[in-house]
């Protein structure tokens, strides 16, 4: 007979977590011996797929995950949104034909992530943080280029988007794909890149 919740083994802690949804957090932050035996499950759901847009904090995430001995080995899939932060942003119209029109500190927000993604691609702290990432990732088994969050699937955990979208209220025209020559210069080298 088995006197604590934790005593159980660790297949039925999995499913009995498994089982309640969101209130997993808090069945796991009860105590160690629950945290676990709850964790590989935890991991297997929330760090399996994994995706981030190419900005200092999003990428700074995967890196943080990348670094953990515990995390890194349930990364699988890795999706890298394309989107550029672009002075057209604030100039794109929006779904009912008027422009966004940012508040001040969103403006800020957006110029700040506008300059961070230069500042990557100038410095090379983009191919620096992914290369890092990718060495430590040994259960990687894709990593995709997407030009659209929307096309990501529902179980992949995006971050960063909630965060770009909390600070700067842009419309969904203000990150922008990669359509013009310029831009698809810099995917390509990139693409190239994760060919070596």
């Amino acid at each position: 007979m088995v006197d604590r919740l934790s005593d159980l083994p660790e297949e039925l802690i999995s499913d009995i977590t498994h089982r309640l949804g969101d209130d997993k957090f808090a069945l796991r932050a009860t105590c160690r011996a629950i945290e676990k035996k709850s964790f590989r499950e935890f991991a297997t759901e929330h760090f399996s797929r994994k995706c981030v847009h190419f900005t200092t904090d999003s990428l700074g995430v995967l890196r943080d995950i990348s670094r953990s001995t515990r995390l890194s080995a349930f990364v699988k899939d890795v999706s890298i949104v394309t989107a550029l932060f672009s002075e057209q942003g604030f100039r794109c119209p929006g779904p009912t034909s008027t422009h966004w029109k940012p508040s001040v500190r969103q403006s800020e927000a957006y110029k700040f992530y506008i300059q961070d993604q230069q500042t990557l691609k100038t410095t090379g702290g983009d191919r620096a943080i992914l290369t890092e990432c990718f060495k430590h990732l040994l259960a990687l088994k894709t990593v995709a280029f997407v030009d659209n969050a929307d096309c990501l699937r529902d179980d992949t955990d995006y971050r960063g988007g909630n965060k770009v979208l909390r600070q700067t209220g842009e419309s969904s025209c203000a990150i922008i794909p990669w359509t013009e020559p310029w831009k698809r210069s810099y995917i390509t080298g990139l693409i190239v890149f994760w060919k070596r």
